[in-house]
């Protein structure tokens, strides 16, 4: 069964200590949970594409927040996710940052995104 990366219990449990460093000093939990949280908030009927503009938007020093606070849908977020089947985008996402470890990851997110298949 696919991991869900809205639980607290992410893919960031099973991976090694220098992989967990990686990803802090890329600041990656603070990116992808602002991008998360925003992708469950509008909905877009294309993630990919919300997912490029969000990438865009952070390379330009544009605010990528969510305006006001965000209340969780339950079921309507299940829903979606399902639907535009984000936990398997997302964990094939970290795994590929993880495994290739870019210095530029703002640039290498954008990339993997405009290759990725759907």
């Amino acid at each position: 069964m696919p991991r869900d990366p809205f639980s607290d219990e992410s893919v960031e449990a099973d991976i090694d200590e220098s992989k967990k460093e990686y990803l802090k000093s890329i600041d990656a939990p603070y990116f992808f949970d602002r991008m998360l949280t925003k992708v469950l908030v509008y909905q877009p009927e294309d993630p990919i594409l919300f997912f490029k503009q969000f990438v865009m938007d952070t390379q330009a020093g544009k605010d990528t927040s969510v305006e006001g606070e965000y209340s969780p849908k339950i079921m309507e977020d299940t829903v979606y996710v399902r639907r535009h089947n984000i936990t398997a985008i997302i964990n094939t996402w970290l795994e590929d940052l993880l495994r290739d470890r870019p210095t530029n990851y703002l640039a290498y997110h954008l990339n993997w995104l405009n290759n990725y298949r759907r």
